[in-house]
């Protein structure tokens, strides 16, 4: 079996809900790291807002480390699919 792509993984993961491949300049610097393909910027709602989102473990890891430096709460366990 092949495994999925990004734009495969994040259509699975996320359900329909509108997300985007380009996150915040700044919450970018603040990851380090390469979040790209492994961090989507999911909307809440029909406005501008929104939060990071991990697709990947790789991902779940940068926002924990970004939790534990800047004191957020972006590191879920819906985002890899299993409890973590």
């Amino acid at each position: 079996m092949w495994a999925k792509t990004f734009g495969e993984l994040a259509k699975e993961r996320l359900n329909g809900e509108t997300f985007d491949w380009a996150i915040p300049q700044e919450f970018f610097d603040q990851l380090g790291g390469s979040p790209a393909g492994h961090v989507v910027w999911l909307y809440e709602g029909p406005g501008m807002w929104g939060v990071p989102f991990p697709l990947t473990l790789k991902g779940w890891i940068l926002l924990r480390i970004h939790d534990l430096k800047f004191g957020g709460r972006y590191a879920t366990t819906k985002a890899v699919g299993q409890e973590v």
